[in-house]
């Protein structure tokens, strides 16, 4: 069970990887101060703070970035994101 960064996940395909241990992020200033927040099966995001549970699947790195250990939080983060703005949180 590799860790990086603080992200412990295994291979996974179609995915290239899935969370195997849970990963919180604090963010750097308030998304909405009246409390509110949003949440999925595999998302929980806060006003200050974005959770990404176990069993979460990404596809890590795509574009012109390639698949490195040092990209593999920011693309974790990135892909959490994404999906939260499609689901309109």
């Amino acid at each position: 069970m590799p860790t990086l960064h603080g992200v412990t996940y295994r291979d996974l395909h179609p995915w290239k990887r899935e969370l195997l241990k849970g990963y919180a992020i604090r963010l750097p200033e308030p998304l909405w101060q009246d409390g509110r927040a949003f949440e999925t099966d595999y998302l929980a995001l806060g006003a200050l703070q974005l959770v990404i549970m176990v069993g979460y699947a990404w596809d890590d790195a795509s574009g012109p970035t390639f698949d490195t250990e040092s990209t593999l939080r920011a693309t974790l983060i990135h892909d959490a994101c994404y999906q939260l703005i499609r689901l309109g949180a």
